[in-house]
């Protein structure tokens, strides 16, 4: 066999033992979230709900600590910020989704701030209670 092609297999096959790592922290968060949408990467578990609030990504947040997930990190982003924390083997990321309508109950939502200039395409932030989440956050 080629020395590249059997590179790539070895390759393959380290990625494929790396989701074994994954198992412990995502039987955890399945526990913890139940309805929450949970996908995986090699050496990371990653979840999504649609969010309403910062004050509900908190309580995740404290739910996971609760449980020994710490957080590492906060990854600011106008519309799609993540919460990066060290799960018990892997990396857990904490993925809200937005709306960008008013929902019932809702004090974060996708604004619209304008539209790209290279193609009609529409440029939103995220704001909560009033703030874009870069305030928020502060």
């Amino acid at each position: 066999m080629h020395k590249k092609i059997q590179e790539a297999i070895d390759l393959h096959l380290s990625c494929i033992k790396s989701y074994n790592d994954t198992e412990a922290d995502l039987e955890l968060c399945e526990k913890l979230f139940p309805n929450a949408q949970i996908s995986l990467n090699p050496s990371q578990v990653n979840i999504y709900w649609v969010a309403k609030s910062i004050s509900e990504v908190k309580a995740n947040l404290a739910l996971l600590a609760k449980n020994g997930i710490m957080l590492e990190r906060f990854s600011p982003h106008d519309t799609d910020p993540v919460w990066i924390l060290k799960g018990l083997y892997v990396q857990i990321c904490l993925r809200p989704q937005w709306q960008t309508e008013t929902e019932e109950g809702a004090t974060c939502r996708l604004v619209q701030i304008g539209i790209r200039q290279s193609e009609p395409v529409p440029i939103f932030k995220l704001m909560c209670d009033g703030k874009f989440i870069e305030e928020e956050m502060k």
